[in-house]
């Protein structure tokens, strides 16, 4: 099991702003982005201590710290939060609704080996955990293609050594979402699409 001592960190946007690109109804849209979120919440609790770091006004009612995010982007965001913690500490992406908490823990125990580590989206440019062993030399270059600025930062790519699917199945469309179904939803998105009628428990699909 992943050592204590991690700290996870998940960036959350404003959720009125979160997942533009999910073509879904506005109102459902939102209650996915929130579903997903908490599943990834209940993930990294399972193996680690976890923090928000949001400047969304409900976040405080998700059960875990808030951190404040200063603005300026992601990256600025991340490195702000990161600098509070001394020891090891994780960044996970907020939409990872097929995450599972045993992938996690392995992904964490590869990267405790290294000074800092990636772990890629599925397409492979992007990145879905970034690790370090202390908040503070964490180095965060968020955007496309961030995978490969972190590893030319000397950051080492945990993506080929580890098979974790649901780890980096992000969402972003609704096909990202038909993928992370087939892995298997957490309970909190499974529910939203259930309650919407887009996925009958039992028989997840999509009708679109």
């Amino acid at each position: 099991m992943t050592p204590p001592e991690w700290t996870v960190l998940v960036p959350v946007k404003r959720l009125d702003r979160a997942k533009s690109r999910l073509a879904l109804p506005v109102g459902l849209r939102r209650a996915v982005a929130e579903a997903m979120l908490v599943d990834v919440l209940a993930t990294a609790a399972a193996v680690a201590r976890v923090c928000l770091v949001s400047g969304e006004p409900v976040a405080r009612g998700w059960g875990v710290p808030v951190l404040p995010d200063p603005g300026g982007g992601l990256s600025a965001a991340v490195r702000a939060a990161a600098a509070r913690i001394a020891g090891p500490v994780a960044v996970l992406s907020g939409d990872l609704p097929a995450a599972r908490p045993a992938e996690l823990a392995d992904a964490l125990a590869a990267a405790s080996a290294h000074e800092a580590a990636v772990l890629a989206d599925a397409p492979g440019t992007g990145t879905t955990l970034l690790t370090a062993r202390s908040g503070r030399r964490l180095r965060p270059a968020y955007g496309p293609g961030s995978r490969a600025r972190h590893a030319t930062a000397g950051t080492a790519d945990l993506t080929g050594s580890l098979s974790v699917p649901g780890l980096r199945r992000d969402v972003d469309t609704v096909a990202d979402l038909r993928d992370a179904l087939r892995l298997g939803l957490g309970p909190a998105s499974a529910g939203v699409l259930a309650a919407a009628g887009h996925a009958p428990t039992g028989h997840p699909w999509l009708p679109w």
